[in-house]
């Protein structure tokens, strides 16, 4: 479920600045990070988690808030595993 809910919010945010927003407002940032931190070891979710990141972080705002939840470590890490 996770793996779907990061895939989810990457196709959600794909070049929709508003939905980049939404997202960010509504804590999605900080659910995505999370995900990647509690399932470390698995490729799927460490793949749409950072696909969502990425596709958040084209809003400058959101930049900022990746990086204050973690999400820099968290992308690092799994490039690092995986």
């Amino acid at each position: 479920m996770q793996e779907e809910g990061c895939l989810a919010l990457s196709n959600i945010a794909n070049g929709n600045a508003y939905n980049q927003r939404a997202i960010a407002a509504h804590g999605g940032i900080s659910v995505v990070v999370s995900a990647m931190k509690a399932h470390s070891g698995h490729v799927g979710i460490q793949d749409s988690g950072c696909r969502a990141l990425a596709n958040l972080a084209a809003n400058a705002d959101n930049t900022i808030a990746i990086a204050a939840a973690g999400g820099i470590r968290v992308v690092i890490l799994a490039i690092k595993a995986h």
